[in-house]
């Protein structure tokens, strides 16, 4: 006959405990608390560290909010300090980016206040009996029973062991495992039959980074999510048994990994070892703010939360796992190494098929102008590129120069790439933040060459860093995506449009090709001149640029820009591509291999015997190269966008597909754009589910 009413005993009156009871409650479900002390939240015990896994399941319980406003004076700054005291490390307005960052502040609180709150939420305390220590616990054919120091007996379904460090359960469990099976019991085993023990019973953590009971809480949710979820009305041991298994599966590794963090933590703020206390100190002075918040997140989104009760919508920018559109892979090695290999090819490659040129002694059939700047370094630079760029410009090949133009637009999709990357806020202090050294040198080496390069150090920073390909990473001042308009315009599109003029004075055309060849340096002026002034006139404005407070604002502005300037991109690049294509296929004496070269060409390592054949031919290998590396980089991302689940498996497969059958069809530069507006729609989807 099937019982009516469960009873569940839980030893223990600890975090844990209160926290699985208040859950039982919601779903009606009786437990009975059995507390060794006579009062329930006794002033025993240090102070907790209640962090965002453990208030978020707490908020469900309705618990958080009080339990936040105990804490009047919150610590918003974080200093990191070496030895003698000296700062290595501020980190400022910690709190309030923690709780932009998480939904939830970091508080800590007496253990007793906590415990107080626990309990005061539930309805039935007379199911909590102080006094009681557990002495022995025993498995009956339809339950367990469990008998305490005072000689009380209590039947139930199961027991559950929230009795702390030296769990009496535990003892038990093991007295009983040894009866009924003799023979080895693995260490960490959480169950036996109708008994279970709470994480927080069986790992002991390092008490620095505060997850021991936070852990204790999140077990407690996926217990009772699966005693909801998995075990059948009769509660037979068999659905109990594999209820426990499930539970032990989804939480060993996550708490083995959380204790291994605790000691490794507690080892590096001790200078623990000679090594660490060289370590220690330097790399507490590398990592910025955002990778520090980004690191530590990952102990935090990866908690459980409870199933079957709404999550209070609180707004943040890193996504719990449970708010991700597809299970996030595990590992992210694979994906980084796929990146970094596939660029270290192409630069590889680059250095192999890129030929050292020839430059030409003259503009055409006019002399070079050798005086630009009066600076002879400077000059010397710039008569070199106005002579080789003048091959294609005054060639009587006009496949030379469709070549060209149809270059601009992957030249410029990919500025516009780099320069707002790295304006992002996962980029500060990163290498890639300052793309207009990896523009200058592109343009002494051929972008062919340094865009695998630039993108294999973005893949590394990604991969060490964690900080620029998430939604916490992904904002950018509304400043300075305003400044991208005018920087790209003032400084690509119109010297690429003088440049590229076919005015009939040579030397002016020679000026104007001079004055093109630094527009990686002029767009990073502009864009950071303009952001500059912007910056300076809100604040001016608003008394202050918060990073905070008007965040879903700043949101919704540079999504709108940023749509915009992909569009009009992608749009324009296409038009070029469009038009390239019309121009070979109404010549009669021009072919696709002609304008852009055929693979056999593409990869060889020789060229023509002229001077003329060799800049041709490195033209069209450097946009090669170049587009060969945007597409592969773009393809890491959108694994990488899988890997962290913002995307499902199905959307990342149709996505690759696309990405390379538009290429002949849109050119290389349209599809780029394309791909960087559907990136930022995707982090844009993602945003919109976790805000509040």
């Amino acid at each position: 006959m099937v019982k009516l009413e469960r009873t569940i005993i839980i030893v223990g009156g600890s975090v844990a405990a209160l926290s699985l009871a208040n859950m039982l409650e919601k779903a009606g479900i009786r437990y009975i608390i059995l507390e060794a002390y006579d009062e329930i939240a006794p002033q025993v015990g240090a102070s907790i560290c209640v962090q965002a896994n453990g208030l978020r399941i707490l908020d469900q319980l309705d618990c958080a909010d009080k339990l936040i406003s105990l804490v009047d004076r919150p610590i918003h700054d974080s200093w990191v300090r070496n030895y003698d005291g000296s700062i290595l490390r501020h980190h400022a307005n910690a709190q309030n980016i923690f709780t932009a960052s998480h939904g939830y502040p970091s508080i800590f609180i007496d253990r007793q206040m906590l415990l107080q709150i626990l309990y005061e939420k539930l309805n039935n305390k007379d199911s909590v009996l102080t006094g009681q220590k557990v002495v022995s616990v025993a498995e009956l054919e339809n339950g367990v029973q469990v008998t305490t120091a005072k000689g009380d007996v209590f039947k139930g379904d199961m027991v559950v062991g929230a009795d702390g460090i030296y769990s009496t359960v535990r003892n038990e469990m093991w007295r009983i495992a040894n009866n009924n099976s003799p023979g080895y019991f693995p260490d960490d085993e959480w169950s036996s039959d109708k008994d279970n023990v709470d994480a927080n019973t069986t790992s002991r953590f390092e008490p620095l980074t505060g997850h021991g009971g936070n852990c204790a809480i999140e077990t407690a949710a996926t217990l009772f999510n699966h005693l909801i979820e998995d075990v059948g009305p009769d509660w037979s041991t068999a659905d109990l048994n594999a209820a426990f298994k499930t539970v032990q599966d989804e939480r060993v590794e996550r708490v083995k990994w959380l204790v291994a963090d605790a000691h490794k933590n507690q080892q590096m703020q001790a200078m623990a070892t000679p090594l660490l206390a060289i370590m220690a100190p330097v790399l507490v002075r590398l990592i910025t703010t955002p990778i520090a918040f980004q690191l530590s997140s990952q102990k935090f989104i990866g908690a459980p939360r409870i199933n079957s009760l709404p999550v209070p919508k609180r707004d943040h920018t890193f996504p719990y796992d449970d708010e991700l559109f597809a299970k996030p892979l595990l590992s992210g090695w694979l994906t980084t190494s796929l990146g970094i290999f596939s660029q270290a090819a192409l630069f590889r490659l680059a250095s192999q098929i890129l030929p050292r040129l020839k430059f030409p002694t003259t503009f055409g059939s006019e002399p070079l102008l050798r005086n630009y700047t009066g600076i002879k370094v400077v000059d010397k630079i710039l008569t070199i590129l106005v002579a080789v760029f003048g091959v294609p410009l005054t060639s009587n090949r006009k496949a030379s120069l469709i070549q060209l133009i149809t270059f601009t637009p992957l030249l410029l999709s990919s500025t516009l790439d780099w320069t707002i990357e790295s304006y992002r806020d996962g980029s500060q202090g990163l290498l890639t933040s300052f793309p207009s050294i990896f523009g200058a040198i592109y343009q002494l080496k051929g972008i062919g060459q340094i865009a695998p390069l630039y993108h294999m150090i973005s893949v590394c920073e990604q991969g060490l860093t964690g900080s620029t390909g998430t939604v916490a990473g992904h904002p950018i001042a509304k400043s300075s995506v305003e400044a991208i308009i005018p920087g790209i315009g003032l400084g690509f599109v119109v010297p690429t449009a003088l440049m590229l003029w076919p005015f009939k004075n040579a030397e002016t055309r020679q000026k104007l090709i001079a004055l093109w060849q630094p527009f990686p340096l002029h767009v990073s002026l502009i864009v950071a001149g303009v952001s500059g002034y912007l910056r300076k006139r809100n604040i001016a404005d608003q008394g202050t640029e918060s990073k905070t407070d008007d965040l879903r604002e700043r949101r919704e502005t540079t999504r709108s820009v940023l749509d915009i300037v992909y569009k009009v991109g992608a749009a324009g690049a296409a038009l070029i591509h469009f038009w390239s294509l019309y121009r070979i296929l109404r010549s009669e004496d021009l072919t696709f291999s002609d304008v852009f070269g055929d693979l056999r060409s593409l990869v060889s390592k020789s060229y023509g015997p002229t001077i003329e054949d060799g800049s041709i031919a490195f033209f069209q290998r450097d946009m090669f190269l170049n587009a060969l590396s945007v597409v592969t980089h773009s393809i890491y991302r959108t694994l990488d966008l899988r890997r962290l689940g913002y995307i499902t498996t199905k959307e990342a497969v149709s996505t690759v597909l696309a990405s390379l059958a538009m290429q002949p069809v849109f050119g290389p530069a349209a599809v780029h754009m394309g791909f960087l507006g559907w990136r930022e729609e995707m982090f844009a989807r993602m945003s919109r589910r976790i805000s509040a």
